[in-house]
């Protein structure tokens, strides 16, 4: 079998239209690192019923993530769960900590 290479097209030179959409692309990806600064970590309420390998797991435990399925990931890196199920979704609990951490200030305060 013969191959043949094709020929390579001359380079195009630069026009407006292209630095439109690199400018596009540009401010694209600086809005999605502002999001991505903007978004905190947040406090979930897992709800687990299983055991690991020394035995059980605590049925409500608080992860901290920036998801709901960060906090599953979390979970399970921290507690190697050998058999059980998640019930239901991680639950966001960030405010209630807050407000419980401001009452304990405030009782301490008095």
């Amino acid at each position: 079998m013969r191959f043949t290479t094709r020929k390579q097209p001359a380079a195009t030179p630069r026009n407006v239209n292209t630095a439109t959409n690199e400018t596009q692309r540009v401010m694209f990806f600086k809005n999605q690192e502002e999001k991505m600064q903007t978004q905190a970590m947040r406090v979930y309420q897992i709800t687990f019923t299983g055991r690991d390998a020394k035995g059980v797991i605590p049925m409500f435990t608080r992860v901290k993530a920036m998801t709901g399925k960060g906090a599953i990931k979390a979970f399970i890196e921290r507690y190697k769960p050998v058999q059980g199920w998640f019930l239901g979704d991680p639950e966001d609990i960030t405010d209630n900590v807050q407000k419980e951490a401001e009452e304990a200030e405030s009782k301490t305060q008095r």
